[in-house]
């Protein structure tokens, strides 16, 4: 994959992001919320391997 079509696919996928973003009742400390439950099951998915 070129650099080209590397940026290219990433800007896609920024378009796609900002478009689920502005349709989300979500409030910013919602989001930090999930992502902290996020990060915190990951972490014990993954600990086991360590």
């Amino acid at each position: 994959m070129s650099e080209k079509d590397a940026m290219r696919e990433r800007e896609i996928k920024l378009s796609l992001l900002k478009s689920i973003a502005s349709k989300s009742k979500l409030t910013e400390e919602d989001v930090l919320e999930l992502g902290r439950k996020v990060n915190k099951g990951l972490h014990e998915r993954y600990k086991k391997y360590v």
